[in-house]
């Protein structure tokens, strides 16, 4: 099973599990999420290693962006 750990502005992190179970957590995360970006934080975030996923949604959404974003959504098959 894959997890990716997400973390917010605020400092609430929650891991993101490829079944789609979203649990808080005090992991250490990959990507940060925020609601809108500058230089300063660019650099700071970057220089970290981590990812960055602007979003300025509340916290339900923003993680459901990002689950969908890193595991993608399963196509639906079609039969001729």
């Amino acid at each position: 099973m894959m997890n990716i750990v997400v973390a917010f502005e605020n400092g609430k992190r929650f891991v993101i599990y490829d079944n789609g179970v979203i649990r808080e957590t005090n992991e250490e995360e990959s990507i940060f999420i925020v609601k809108n970006l500058d230089k300063e934080k660019f650099d700071k975030i970057t220089k970290s290693g981590k990812k960055i996923f602007i979003c300025n949604d509340n916290e339900d959404i923003c993680l459901s962006k990002v689950a969908s974003k890193v595991f993608g959504r399963p196509k639906s098959c079609k039969f001729a």
